[in-house]
């Protein structure tokens, strides 16, 4: 069962979103696998992400570029309509004083609307684009909340990523339910300068957001080349893939060279 952060639930499967199976909620496979050729499958899956490494330059060659720092992340709601917004960037997730290359990261409140929705459907993807490089990522994987009774290792990764925030950023966690009405009855809370500092205690509805990166789509429109890749282990159950986490890095198959 997957693991959200603390206040969210688990909720049957819409028709739209895998099938749940028994009293778990276990999903099925969703395919985005471009189509193979032989002469890809002929080369052994690689232990290292190639996509990573385009990344990381991507977001070199941007870094002068506030809007770099932002991609779109889409989700599926109860009733299966598409939901999208905005987020930022936090980093790759911290592992064992490096990093983990195949999960990306952002925060939330727990709070919000993307909390419930991941719970119907933990797929998302990830729309993300460079201005000065003219390039495009598409990421598609699962979604893990945690929260404050996550694994040891999550924690900690909470509490580095509530450290990094901005004073004001962490000041927005202790503002009211996002999405209700505003009544205007403290509008000073919006305004106030006591932001909480980073060695205050975490905020109780600051969760942090894995993605766990299971296909890549990178298109650059400067050189009208696109490449795609895929894990090589073939998992499809969302605890399976979070499970992975504990294992060896992640392999993947060799890029697949496509059709802009």
């Amino acid at each position: 069962m997957f693991r959200l952060c603390q206040g969210a639930r688990y909720l049957p499967s819409p028709p739209h979103c895998p099938a749940s199976v028994g009293r778990t909620f276990r999903f099925a496979a969703m395919s985005h696998s471009a189509p193979t050729s032989p002469r890809e499958n002929s080369n052994p899956p690689s232990a290292s992400a190639s996509w990573y490494t385009d990344l990381k330059i991507s977001l070199k060659k941007n870094e002068k570029s506030r809007e770099s720092r932002y991609f779109q992340l889409a989700t599926v709601d109860s009733s299966g309509k598409p939901c999208n917004r905005t987020v930022v960037y936090r980093g790759f997730f911290p592992q064992g004083g490096a990093v983990n290359d195949s999960i990306i990261t952002f925060v939330t409140d727990r709070r919000s609307d993307k909390v419930e929705q991941v719970a119907h459907c933990p797929f998302v993807e990830i729309a993300w684009y460079f201005p000065a490089t003219r390039e495009q990522y598409r990421l598609k994987g699962v979604i893990q909340v945690v929260g404050e009774e996550s694994d040891s290792d999550l924690v900690k990764a909470r509490e580095i990523s509530w450290k990094n925030m901005s004073d004001p950023g962490r000041q927005q966690f202790l503002w009211p339910t996002p999405g209700i009405p505003r009544t205007g009855q403290d509008e000073s809370q919006y305004d106030t300068k006591d932001h909480p500092q980073k060695d205050a205690p975490v905020a109780p509805h600051f969760c942090l957001c894995c993605v766990y990166v299971t296909h890549v789509d990178h298109l650059n429109l400067k050189t009208n080349e696109r490449r795609v890749h895929a894990r090589a282990d073939g998992l499809a159950n969302p605890s399976d893939i979070i499970e992975s986490r504990h294992g060896t890095a992640v392999a993947w198959k060799p890029a697949l060279r496509v059709n802009p």
